[in-house]
């Protein structure tokens, strides 16, 4: 991780005040600053102006950070004086000193306010305003978790800091570059700055023009794209119910804490069981709370050992506990329908939600589960009782209720568990024993021939053979990397390579085929090999397809069995995929879970399956991980980049009766040419897509030429123009203006305007985008 180089922040920040956004939010900000700064020490003690203080919301707003209570602070002597002396203090010039001095200030008000009025939260985000306010020149306005990380990698170029003495380094940073501020209103700016660095993070990172107009600020939820509707998963996937636990969300900070630096699911036990508040919860119970943690992902697994994830450093650093909170909405059943339920009816009565959740889910036939369910909302601060004992939504409460979706569209209809057992395989009709004995390529290169469903795929008989040899070179590695063009076919071509060597050894090629659209969000193997809940009031195992797929590739090792891993690098592969990657390459056994027994027919490690095919698909741009040396040393790896579209148009007219439009295929072709130069061409997809859009106008082919070429120029547009940006160079410039030449001739006017806008962008700031 490096930071960016102080010219590049020069140029950042001269664009920023070239377009001084916020103009508002300046004013607002520099008439809180002034207000402060003017009060005698004796007014500046008074619990009306600590109130203002403490909801300075003219420096900025905080989002769910403003529900947090600190009411009882406002007339505290003891912290309003420390605050009047934080204002009239003279820090060290050293920044370094500097930093450690206003962080140590800053942990000591927080000590002091937790603990006497928000003992279950840490109002970070109002005391990190309520400093800003009173120390400008030395902090700024990121006060999230994400806002203050990525902000530290632009500046600073690590991220392992505290998070005041962060900030204070930032400014001091910006200082070295910029030089001194020389006015309260030149250290508002630059505070807003930092904010605007975070706000175009991602066309930083890539290298692009931030954005030239102003976003939201910070918090605004006002703004029309504030409330963000959470996407509640499946119900049938959900964790049904969640227990209450000593410490509730305390504990899971605990169980992050004991991991960092890597540590062993027994070390993390032990760590627990250390502490005083959990030395009288049994083993088990802590081994449970770790698989909580665990399998919401706040730790991940690297060689062996764990290690908090970047969600479970947010959920120990920072309050409230958004993180956990959206987690706990998302991903567990009866917390969005509980949260509804109280915000729709409120105040209701206990008994009236616990009936409410018991209809919800029969299996819950005491009032066990509701009111731990109620138990970590009144936690983590989402409901509170009135003085009749009825359930009311927080503040904090209404923040999260305003993003859920309607109530009917709230995942509730649950078909009744059935117990699956993983083991239960196809047995085999021709009683195959021992080895898988493989397919000799020219059988499957015919098959590939013969078959109907390939007649609109260009597949060349060298990149079948290619896949064919890298599967069944080397037995203990079946692993096969398909990278490339987006759109050219590489996860058709695992999927129907898959159905034609099971048709060929005449087995059913769904219990032998297992497709996985690997999750951005996997940071360990729970995703592939499944993970064992403990916290049900039965120890289950949760089994996913995949785990399914190597298990009874194990069990048949006689019969082929094929992974299908879909935009494999859209996570870390050295994290989910670790255990695979050591078992192939050792040939040592691959371990499931940690347990002595099997938990629901699940056994504790199986050997490597020397008969199943693992087949992944890579793409590579600014959404993706680039893979390790480890993975690509345990992988063939087969690009896919040429495309040859005249096939694919040869191949389409067979199987939809020879209907074409020429024209426009010789068009695609001409400008595909023209892309490659630039290595921004289209695949297959692309192409297609194109055509289907043109022929689902009735009678496509006997429009006149006006016709199709407008509708010809909305597709283009749509479709092709948008993958082309780049940096200045002779061959984009003629790129383009190729391009440009061949929309022109068929008066495509909105391609024409376009490219001629993109043309000017590059000529202007030397480099260009469909996107400005």
């Amino acid at each position: 991780m490096e930071a960016l180089p102080a010219t590049r922040l020069k140029e950042l920040y001269a664009k920023f005040r070239d377009i001084s956004p916020w103009k508002d939010w300046h004013q607002s900000f520099l008439a809180e600053v002034s207000y402060f700064k003017e009060l005698s020490d004796e007014d500046f003690i008074k619990p009306e102006n600590q109130e203002k203080l403490w909801r300075a919301r003219g420096i900025s707003g905080i989002g769910p950070g403003e529900a947090v209570n600190v009411k009882g602070a406002y007339a505290d002597a003891e912290i309003a004086n420390q605050l009047l002396q934080l204002r009239n203090k003279v820090w060290p010039e050293d920044s370094q000193k500097q930093a450690k001095a206003i962080n140590e200030a800053y942990d000591s008000i927080m000590s002091l306010v937790q603990k006497r009025y928000c003992p279950n939260q840490r109002p970070l985000a109002k005391q990190s305003r309520l400093f800003t306010a009173l120390m400008t020149n030395e902090l700024h306005t990121c006060y999230t978790w994400d806002a203050r990380k990525r902000l530290q990698e632009f500046v600073l170029g690590s991220v392992e800091f505290e998070i005041t003495e962060g900030d204070v380094l930032v400014r001091a940073r910006l200082r070295e570059i910029l030089g001194k501020e020389e006015s309260v209103e030149e250290s508002i700016w630059r505070a807003m700055f930092c904010w605007w660095l975070y706000e175009n993070y991602a066309p930083i990172k890539r290298e692009e023009d931030p954005a030239l107009k102003s976003s939201d600020t910070p918090g605004d939820e006002d703004a029309d794209d504030a409330v963000e509707m959470l996407d509640i998963w499946p119900a049938i996937k959900q964790r049904k119910g969640l227990q209450a636990i000593a410490n509730y969300h305390e504990a899971l900070r605990m169980v992050i804490s004991a991991a960092k630096g890597g540590a062993s699911p027994d070390d993390i036990v032990e760590t627990m069981q250390s502490n005083p508040e959990f030395s009288s919860i049994k083993a088990n119970s802590c081994r449970a709370i770790f698989n909580l943690v665990r399998t919401f992902g706040f730790l991940e697994n690297r060689n062996g050992l764990w290690y908090p994830s970047d969600d479970g450093e947010q959920l120990i650093e920072y309050d409230p506990a958004d993180v956990l909170v959206k987690k706990l909405l998302i991903q567990v059943f009866g917390m969005a329908h509980l949260l509804k339920e109280i915000g729709d009816t409120q105040p209701v009565e206990k008994k009236v939600v616990y009936s409410f959740l018991k209809e919800l889910w029969p299996n819950w036939t005491s009032d066990f589960m509701p009111s731990s369910l109620i138990a970590w909302f009144r936690w983590l601060g989402l409901v509170s009782f009135d003085e009749s004992g009825r359930c009311v939504l927080t503040d904090y409460g209404t923040y999260w209720y305003k993003k859920l979706p309607a109530k009917g569209n709230i995942p509730r209809s649950l078909q009744p568990f059935v117990d699956v057992d993983v083991l239960a395989v196809e047995e085999p009709e021709t009683g195959v024993v021992g080895d898988l004995e493989s397919i000799p390529f020219d059988l499957v290169w015919q098959a590939f021939q013969d078959d109907d469903e390939l007649k609109k795929f260009v597949f060349g008989r060298e990149q079948v053979e290619a896949l064919h040899l890298a599967w069944h070179c080397n037995p203990q590695k079946r692993f096969v990397l398909l990278s490339g063009l987006s759109g050219t076919g590489k996860t058709a071509l695992l999927f129907h390579y898959a159905r034609i060597y099971c048709n060929l050894k005449n087995i059913e090629t769904k219990a032998h085929r297992a497709i996985i659209a690997v999750s951005p969000d996997w940071r360990d193997p729970s995703g592939l090999l499944g993970y064992f809940n403990a916290l049900h009031a039965d120890p289950t195992f949760q089994a996913e397809p995949a785990l399914r797929t190597v298990i009874a590739a194990s069990r048949n090792p006689g019969l082929p069995y094929f992974l299908i891993l879909d935009e494999m690098n859209l996570a870390r592969v050295e994290r989910y995929f670790a255990p695979f990657l050591s078992s192939m390459e050792s040939g040592e056994r691959l371990f499931l879970h940690a347990h002595d027994e099997m938990v629901n027919d699940v056994p504790p490690s199986i050997p490597w399956p020397k008969n199943l095919f693992v087949g992944g698909t890579v793409n590579m741009d600014e959404t993706t991980h680039p893979f390790s040396d480890k993975v690509l040393d345990r992988a063939f790896t087969l690009e896919f980049w040429d495309v040859r579209l005249e096939e694919f148009f040869n191949g389409r007219a067979k199987s939809n009766g020879g209907m074409r439009l020429k024209q426009i295929e010789d068009l695609l072709q001409l400008v595909n040419q023209q892309l490659y130069k630039v290595r921004r061409h289209f695949g297959y997809r692309t192409a297609g897509e194109v055509l289907d859009f043109l022929n689902m106008v009735d009678g496509i082919s006997t429009q006149d030429a006006p016709r199709i070429w407008n509708l010809a120029d909305q597709a283009f547009f749509s479709k092709i123009l948008p993958r082309i940006r780049g940096e200045e160079s002779p061959t984009l410039i003629e790129v383009l203006k190729e391009i440009h030449a061949l929309c022109k001739q068929k008066e495509m006017k909105y391609c024409t305007n376009k490219i001629e806008a993109m043309q000017e962008r590059l000529k202007a700031t030397g480099v260009t985008r469909f996107w400005s």
